[in-house]
């Protein structure tokens, strides 16, 4: 072969390795919602824990992730005080809900709290220089709690992969700026009334019953 044509095709397999970030899976995470409590009675706390899983049969490494939640803020909130997370997970260096310019991540002016508004970004970072692995049997990233604030037969919480400007992202641990997220699997939730509010319909059943039943005059 040409000298020439020797470079220009170990240049052009240097850009495709550049371009495909080292010839790795672009989809070697995923991220799933997996519920603690699934049904819970008004004013209750219904948990999830995020989980990461490797899609690639050995240890992925990351450095960070952005991953966000939406819902329907009239059926569920966040946990008040708690920015709706658990305890922090010991893998990572930070993990929270950051100020967003979008405005996702927006809060009351008075107490602090996240605005209920449907929809944050949990942000999660590695400490510089040791990413943190992600086996194919998952690693837990965090627990996210919510109040259950209307009854409901079944909604869910999901994990988008963009909302408006923002995007749901894993950051890959040996190749900077690089997205390796795949699935993104939410969660369904039941809310039921609370125990007075089921005697109460059930006392309204058997009114209704035995008028119905009552012999007419």
């Amino acid at each position: 072969m040409h000298p020439l044509n020797k470079t220009l095709t170990f240049l052009g397999l240097a850009a495709a390795i550049i371009c495909s970030g080292g010839l790795r899976a672009s989809a070697a995470v995923n991220l799933e919602l997996r519920p603690i409590t699934q049904t819970a009675n008004i004013g209750e706390t219904l948990g999830y824990d995020l989980y990461a899983l490797s899609t690639t049969g050995s240890d992925e490494f990351v450095s960070a992730m952005d991953v966000i939640l939406t819902w329907d803020p009239a059926l569920i909130r966040p946990e008040v005080g708690t920015d709706g997370m658990g305890a922090p997970q010991p893998e990572w260096d930070f993990d929270g809900l950051l100020y967003q310019a979008s405005g996702i991540n927006n809060r009351d002016m008075i107490t602090g709290d996240i605005i209920n508004d449907g929809a944050f970004m949990y942000t999660a970072a590695a400490p510089l220089g040791t990413p943190v692995a992600i086996s194919p049997t998952g690693l837990k990233i965090v627990e996210f709690r919510f109040t259950a604030r209307a009854m409901t037969s079944g909604t869910s919480i999901q994990i988008p992969a963009a909302f408006g400007q923002d995007q749901t992202r894993v950051f890959d641990g040996m190749n900077a700026n690089t997205d390796i997220k795949g699935l993104l699997t939410g969660a369904r939730m039941t809310v039921v009334p609370e125990p007075s509010g089921l005697l109460a319909l059930a006392t309204g059943a058997v009114s209704l019953l035995g008028l119905i039943r009552r012999p007419r005059v």
